[in-house]
């Protein structure tokens, strides 16, 4: 039964109310028995409000498009402020231990920023190209010397004094040999492997290069007496070939088996007065 203190009427009346057989349907007015007016669709739940009567909702209500699944079943899960990232490098100070990722041992501690480079200029603002300037010619070189072997030459003279000496000592053969009269002096280069001295013999089978038979003759010299031999860095040696008064070098006598080398200056006594005066031009 209504209130009959409350106004009757369109806006004022008691809502849905039931009625025998069902309820008024507050939109179009007709009786249903359900929760929705079979008429058009109204809910006649008591939570439902009445639509103006213009106004015609879809029989189904549009569905909110969505791209993922509801909230309720994934709650967002918030990350803590403080949680640092594993790379991440430490602040002084900091509570916090981070990681920090090792460093290469060829990798320096300080590197140097890149420098910037400066942009290139169009092709018709660069500067023509030059070709660098020719180095100076070098300066000429002295010419090498060349290696010219020295060359030796032996004086044959009269000594008198050896002279004397050997036939004081009885060292002269035979009967005794004078000193000539008139002393001659000669020049006798030494050219290849070896020079002989000696005297040749009468029919010419034997001839030395350093001959003591021509004027004044020393018969006191061997037919082959002593020879000088060529070294390979071009100096000279002397050898005695066994003669019979011995060889004597710088007043020592010289053996048989003995390789003696000269210098320059050097003086050879051998024969009744013959000396041989080693030179180096």
């Amino acid at each position: 039964m209504a209130d009959p203190g409350r106004p009757a009427g369109r806006h004022h009346g008691p809502g849905p109310a039931a009625v025998d057989g069902g309820t008024t349907c507050p939109r179009c007015g007709a009786t249903s028995s359900g929760l929705l007016c079979m008429t058009c669709g109204f809910s006649l739940t008591p939570q439902a409000r009445p639509a103006p009567p213009d106004e015609h909702p879809a029989e189904f209500p549009a569905a909110q498009p969505s791209s993922g699944p509801p909230e309720e079943l994934f709650p967002p899960v918030s990350r803590p402020e403080n949680l640092p990232s594993a790379w991440s490098w430490s602040r002084p100070g900091s509570s916090i231990s981070t990681w920090n990722p090792p460093e290469s041992p060829d990798t320096p501690q300080d590197r140097p920023e890149p420098a910037a480079l400066a942009p290139e200029s169009p092709w018709w603002a660069r500067p023509a190209r030059t070709e660098p300037p020719a180095s100076p010619a070098a300066p000429p070189t002295a010419p090498r010397p060349t290696f010219t072997p020295a060359t030796w030459t032996v004086v044959v003279a009269c000594d008198r004094d050896y002279h004397d000496r050997m036939k004081a000592t009885g060292r002269l053969p035979g009967q005794v040999i004078s000193f000539p009269d008139h002393a001659v002096e000669r020049r006798v280069p030494l050219v290849g492997s070896q020079m002989r001295i000696g005297r040749r013999s009468a029919n010419g089978d034997f001839e030395p290069e350093i001959d003591l038979a021509e004027p004044p003759a020393d018969r006191g010299v061997s037919r082959l007496h002593a020879v000088l031999i060529a070294e390979p860095d071009g100096t000279w040696s002397l050898r005695d070939s066994g003669s019979s008064n011995g060889t004597l070098l710088n007043g020592r006598e010289v053996s048989a088996e003995d390789l003696i080398p000269l210098h320059e200056g050097d003086q050879i006594h051998l024969g009744a007065w013959t000396v041989i005066t080693v030179q180096r031009d």
